[in-house]
């Protein structure tokens, strides 16, 4: 009876019993108290688990294991190891399931140190030649990603089972190494282990990581063989390596042969869309999740919520930001931060610091979304802030956190704040980086502060386009046409091609020093490089302002005696305005 009720989790029964038996005087043996502890344990109810191991008198090794057993099967994994070490210090021998059993909680909470004296014991005792012991052995490497010691013991073991085979398939997808996952997968092929729907979603796992097509078509045609492609468990696999392989249409394919496909599968679906850029489409796909009735995880709120900032509006995405109050993941991670980040990119800046301010939890990612709203000329004064009370709450900035912050020293034209942030830069050792070396030489350039900005720029190792125009606008913008063009000719040299923000700098550059020769040089690079339109638009744009430049002058010269104070050093604030909107 406890056993079915265990099997039921039938937990107000079952004390109903244990509550019988007491009343009727009955004197538990050792089998009757292990059902009890495995009763409570399957239950969940783990402090009435252990008030009855208490009461036990004679405790043998089949009775610590059950409450071990308990306590790790429901995740506490450390107290399962410290169970362990009190059994030990009563001086009973663990036999092969007392050794898997704890291995697995040493697995549970990576506690390798711990794990490895297990092993001695296996070795000692001469237990090394349960499969189930030698898998758990293998899990337990693979998992504190010692993927060394785990080939060690797995090719060491008598025999290998399913188990063993898989626990080594994940220990290397986990691992992102998809390939040695494939090869291991090969030799299991040559040993004719019967593929379970596990061992061929995990190898689809890592055929997705290392985005190898053609091996994850060979393991979807085995699935079709073996009559398992519509299983949810599988085709969320499948639908998750053809996404990140870039075949969106075949995941939507695999996707709508799917019967009754479950949340994750219906989150897989949403999360390639989005990682691949079709942000609508996303959008679309949790709207018609919403009509089939499903209810969505905090990861598919966090995909759509991605989604919906570059594809929507601003009251599509409250509608979003709605739905996560709605199903109670407001307080989570991952939620927080994507809404944040989404908020951000709408410019809703406010919005976005008002869910960060009411995270119980913030990490580097919430600190960084918040930063990446703080960087035009309106509101980049409350970056510099953002980061020195990151600062004080003891986290460590990473190169997204010291990038945000440059730009907005940028945009406040401080050198020497943007100075203090350089100092950060050194100490995280990524001076050398080529995306916080361009924040960097932005950063000082528009400050400015060219001196700087040049030594920056040619301590970096490496040098992409972004990195060439920065230094080269900033020649132009200091009244240095010369050095800028012969930049530009150094980065040909080195065979970076020049976008038209570059021939476009270039051009301004040539303009200012009157340099006709250049000029011509850089309008047939412009036609050559096949930038001429977006030079057109350009042109058309300078030749407007200019327009409006002198418009706005003929109108100050008009302007009747008395209130034309020009020459008087005094401007009216209407005339300021006219001024100040045509520069």
């Amino acid at each position: 009876m406890l056993k079915e009720y265990a099997a039921e989790l039938r937990l107000k029964e079952g004390k109903a019993l244990h509550g019988e038996m007491i009343r009727s005087g009955v004197e538990p043996d050792s089998h009757l108290w292990v059902s009890l502890i495995n009763f409570y344990s399957k239950c969940g109810d783990l402090n009435f688990a252990e008030n009855a191991f208490e009461l036990i008198t004679e405790r043998d090794v089949v009775l610590w294991t059950a409450l071990i057993a308990g306590f790790i099967a429901q995740g506490y994994g450390s107290k399962g190891i410290c169970l362990f070490r009190d059994m030990s210090g009563e001086g009973i021998r663990p036999n092969e399931f007392t050794l898997a059993t704890v291995l697995k909680g040493c697995s549970m909470c990576l506690d390798l140190k711990f794990g490895k004296q297990i092993h001695a014991e296996v070795v000692k005792g001469a237990a090394f030649s349960d499969v189930y012991v030698g898998s758990a052995l293998v899990d337990l490497y693979a998992k504190c990603c010692e993927l060394e010691s785990a080939v060690k013991v797995f090719f060491s073991m008598p025999e290998q089972n399913s188990v063993s085979w898989n626990v080594l398939l994940n220990g290397y997808v986990q691992a992102g190494q998809g390939e040695e996952a494939l090869t291991l997968f090969l030799k299991m092929s040559d040993s004719e282990m019967r593929f379970s729907n596990y061992t061929l979603s995990t190898i689809l796992k890592g055929c997705a990581n290392s985005v190898n097509l053609r091996a994850g078509q060979v393991i979807h045609s085995m699935l079709v063989k073996i009559g398992t492609e519509m299983d949810n468990f599988t085709s969320c696999s499948l639908v998750d390596m053809y996404n990140k392989c870039g075949l969106q249409v075949d995941a939507m394919k695999v996707f709508l042969r799917t019967k009754n496909p479950d949340t994750v599968a219906w989150t897989a679906m949403i999360s390639g869309l989005d990682q691949q850029g079709q942000k609508r489409e996303a959008v679309k796909l949790f709207c018609l999740m919403r009509h089939s009735g499903l209810r969505p995880n905090q990861f598919t709120l966090a995909s759509v919520v991605s989604a919906a900032a570059d594809s929507v509006d601003l009251s599509c995405c409250k509608s979003i930001h709605a739905c996560v109050y709605k199903f109670g993941f407001d307080s989570e991670e991952c939620v927080s931060n994507a809404l944040i980040a989404m908020y951000m990119k709408l410019g809703s800046v406010f919005d976005g610091r008002r869910v960060f301010s009411c995270m119980s939890n913030r990490d580097i990612i919430s600190w960084n979304s918040v930063l990446s709203g703080f960087h035009d000329n309106e509101t980049s004064y409350e970056g510099p802030k953002i980061f020195r009370q990151l600062l004080v709450e003891g986290l460590r900035p990473n190169m997204y956190t010291l990038i945000s912050n440059l730009r907005s020293c940028a945009s406040l034209l401080d050198g020497s704040l943007g100075k203090q942030v350089h100092t950060h830069v050194v100490k995280a050792n990524l001076g050398g980086n080529i995306y916080v070396g361009t924040a960097l030489v932005d950063m000082y350039a528009k400050c400015g502060q060219l001196d700087d900005a040049e030594v920056i720029f040619y301590r970096l190792s490496e040098k992409d386009v972004f990195t060439w125009t920065v230094v080269i606008t900033g020649y132009v913008q200091s009244d240095q046409g010369e050095k800028a063009f012969r930049c530009f000719n150094q980065m040909q040299r080195e065979a970076i091609k020049p976008n038209e923000f570059t021939l476009a700098s270039c051009l301004r550059g040539c303009s200012r020093i009157s340099s006709l020769d250049n000029g011509q040089q850089l309008h047939s690079e412009v036609i050559k490089s096949g930038h001429f339109s977006d030079m057109s638009r350009y042109v058309n744009m300078n030749r407007l302002l200019r327009w409006q430049v002198m418009r706005t002058n003929s109108w100050i010269d008009k302007l009747p005696e008395g209130t034309n104070r020009l020459k008087e050093g005094e401007e009216t604030a209407q005339v300021k305005q006219r001024k100040n909107h045509a520069q």
